[in-house]
């Protein structure tokens, strides 16, 4: 049961750190587009944001894809090691061996 505790804290502490950085960013989003919105002026301000959309939108479909391959490789790659090594041949290979 104590396990569980410890990793109930270890992911709360990670959901906290990540919405903290979330917040941050948030707040340094929000105080660029108004810097932004006042040096550009309305019609620029109007391409800047479009273009700002299709950046991120860009990102996002390219970050998902980036996951889903990497999980695959890294998922194959696991299962080729793990079939192809024994113990004794790890453990010669660890910087970490005495």
């Amino acid at each position: 049961m104590r396990a569980g505790t410890s990793a109930e804290r270890l992911i709360l502490g990670g959901a906290r750190a990540t919405a903290f950085g979330f917040a941050i960013r948030f707040g340094a989003r929000i105080a660029f587009l108004y810097a932004a919105a006042r040096l550009f002026g309305l019609a620029l301000f109007g391409a800047y944001s479009l273009a700002v959309a299709a950046v991120e939108l860009a990102v996002t479909i390219g970050g998902l894809g980036f996951k889903r391959i990497l999980f695959k490789r890294l998922e194959e790659e696991g299962a080729i090691a793990r079939a192809s090594t024994s113990s004794s041949t790890r453990r010669c290979w660890s910087p970490w061996s005495a």
